[in-house]
């Protein structure tokens, strides 16, 4: 039997935790949905995709749920966007990268680790040909919780030459002088 100041104390606690491989396939199928409301308003609800992407956040169970053509990677999954995300990551924040690919909507987010999700959000090619034609480089918000602050929208390609030290964007350069050195905070 284990104590629950154990851990605090330095002494080992056991505990058995499990993770399902479908972690945030749920949540991934509905940010889709909403945005794809919020882009392209009702049309495209009435898409075969938005339903599948209706019936994949409310489906609880996991075998039922990958029966459901819903296009995605969800946090557990191993592959990134091909090193890309390196480039995108930034400390602290979730990165949000919304663009059309093959005539696909999609959503890509980054964690402040450098794991990365996707979605397809809209399949429909006359809906992704009505979004404004910034969507075809892709663009980028960065929501950073401790901070209580969100930037946004930045085309990617200013995204990318900002965190490849081309050419840098004073609201990105105002974000990162507000990072501290993590080495002054009290030990937990």
């Amino acid at each position: 039997m284990w104590r629950t100041d154990d851990g605090r104390n330095g002494g080992w606690i056991k505990a058995k935790v499990v993770i399902r491989p479908d972690i945030g396939q749920r949540f991934l199928a509905k940010l889709g949905l909403a945005v794809g409301y919020k882009l392209l308003g009702l049309p495209f609800l009435a898409t075969d995709y938005a339903q599948h992407l209706r019936k994949g956040f409310r489906e609880s169970n996991f075998q039922k749920r990958r029966l459901i053509p819903v296009r995605g990677t969800g946090f557990m999954h191993e592959k990134g966007l091909g090193g890309i995300e390196k480039v995108l990551t930034w400390p602290g924040a979730w990165v949000l990268l919304l663009a059309t690919i093959n005539q696909l909507l999609q959503l890509s987010i980054i964690s402040p680790s450098g794991k990365t999700m996707a979605i397809v959000v809209c399949d429909e090619p006359a809906l992704v040909k009505s979004l404004d034609t910034s969507y075809r480089e892709g663009v980028v918000w960065l929501t950073i919780p401790s901070l209580g602050e969100a930037v946004g929208p930045i085309m990617l390609p200013d995204y990318l030459a900002h965190q490849t030290k081309a050419s840098p964007l004073a609201e990105l350069e105002l974000l990162a002088g507000k990072r501290i050195d993590p080495s002054v905070l009290p030990p937990c």
